[in-house]
């Protein structure tokens, strides 16, 4: 049975890290995860969804039908494009019947979609809350402990024979 926990938890621990490290080495891409918290994209991006956004991705390459974040005053907003002018981008979302009041230039332009992952964004949402980062902490510190004290005692067990 303490095997079995040992495996357990090195494998949590293992893919808790490994996470870690993807992410860190999406953003050194110029990959940026962004939690879509609105039906607006609905079916194409569901609410809750992580979605990862090329950040590094030209602006002038841009084509109608791409999906592209932008920066409003206060959140970004991810949405379809429908239509590129010479001096501005024209977006709506999937699910809205109006195209969006603020088109997208140069300076608000942040991003275009590469890919999203369905209700991850809820989970992580939840992380950024202060007692959601203890829990994650507190979390952690325990799975490293507990395999740190299981490794130990393996290791003591096998030296005694």
């Amino acid at each position: 049975m303490k095997k079995i926990l040992t495996i357990i938890l090195d494998i949590i621990v293992l893919g808790v890290t490994w996470t870690g490290i993807f992410l860190i080495g999406l953003h050194l891409f110029g990959v940026d995860p962004t939690i879509v918290t609105s039906g607006s994209m609905y079916p194409t991006i569901p609410t809750g969804s992580l979605c990862f956004i090329n950040t590094r991705y030209p602006y002038e390459d841009l084509k109608v039908g791409d999906i592209i974040v932008f920066k409003e005053p206060k959140q970004k907003v991810i949405h379809r494009i429908i239509e590129i002018t010479e001096t501005e981008i024209h977006t709506k979302g999937d699910a809205n019947h109006h195209v969006d009041g603020l088109p997208t230039t140069r300076r608000n332009y942040y991003g275009k979609y590469l890919y999203s992952l369905p209700k991850i964004g809820y989970l992580i949402y939840n992380l950024q809350s202060t007692s959601g980062k203890v829990i994650f902490v507190v979390t952690l510190i325990f799975l490293y402990t507990t395999c740190y004290l299981l490794n130990k005692k393996k290791k003591e067990v096998t030296t005694k024979k």
